[in-house]
């Protein structure tokens, strides 16, 4: 945080210091005066006190050095928003597994996602600075590591279900205020729900009633976070949260109580930078 504020201090004074430097240039250059002078502001005070009219223009550079110095130095100071890197599962409600009569089907395709932008890197994504606009004033409460210790862990029996409709899936997901990307697929496993939401939220779910199915998605989101630690800036955390349920009206459910708010005009710059690094995420995984 003090380093932050020096950065800071560094900057208002740069932009001081050029603002000013820029307006007396141009007031030499248009009317011959220069304000580092103490003469000339002397002359200036006998014109305006005299019968003689200053040209409008000299004060409307006044005015506008008066606008453009503080709205920069305000923009400088604006407090960094920190993104942080959690670990959350969630099981959205208890289930009592069946007598299974058949293995449920596989997971389905995603043709209809776009393709990642940097779905050909052949190394780990590289890593990303916070842009110094990220900003806001309440951080959310949550853990800077992923324990496993702390992981909740249980096994769903294994039933008969047909394999979930992706194009449902996505419907369900979008109108919670999510943004479905390519999943990464990795060690022969693809999740059924791989989105991104505002706070730099990435979720990571299936829709399967097959036993281990949680451990088998909580090992992928370890992998996850892991290269996210190693990728990004200290600086830089993200909320990856993992569920597990067993049918499409339970995606439901999970989405009604977990809506992502609206990203904001503001914050489109810094989302679609998150965005397209997750997708270098999935690329990184794929070309493993």
């Amino acid at each position: 945080m003090q380093i932050m504020n020096i950065n800071k201090f560094l900057l208002g004074a740069l932009w001081t210091t050029a603002l000013a430097l820029a307006l007396d240039f141009w007031l030499d250059i248009r009317f011959g005066f220069n304000m580092f002078l103490r003469g000339h502001w002397a002359y200036l005070a006998g014109v305006q006190t005299g019968s003689e009219i200053v040209h409008p223009l000299f004060y409307g550079s006044l005015f506008a050095f008066a606008i453009l110095l503080p709205f920069g130095l305000y923009m400088i100071s604006r407090p960094s928003r920190r993104i942080i890197l959690e670990r959350k599962t969630e099981i959205p409600r208890p289930y009592t597994p069946a007598i299974p009569t058949a293995v449920p089907a596989a997971a389905p395709a995603y043709p209809a996602y776009p393709a990642a932008q940097s779905a050909a890197i052949p190394t780990r994504p590289p890593s990303v600075t916070v842009p110094s606009d990220l900003h806001i004033t309440n951080p959310v409460e949550h853990i800077s590591t992923p324990p496993r210790a702390n992981t909740v862990r249980q096994d769903y029996g294994v039933q008969s279900a047909p394999a979930p409709d992706s194009d449902t899936i996505q419907r369900i997901v979008t109108s919670a205020g999510y943004i479905m990307k390519k999943p990464p697929r990795t060690g022969g496993y693809t999740p059924d729900i791989w989105a991104i939401g505002a706070d730099e939220v990435l979720i990571i779910g299936k829709i399967t009633a097959a036993p281990g199915a949680l451990r088998t998605l909580e090992a992928l989101a370890d992998k996850v976070c892991a290269l996210i630690a190693d990728t990004l800036d200290e600086s830089v955390q993200i909320q990856v949260r993992t569920f597990v349920v067993d049918d499409i009206d339970s995606l439901r459910e999970w989405a009604d109580a977990n809506k992502s708010r609206p990203v904001t005009d503001d914050e489109r710059e810094d989302f679609d930078a998150y965005s397209e690094y997750m997708d270098s995420i999935t690329g990184y995984f794929d070309n493993k």
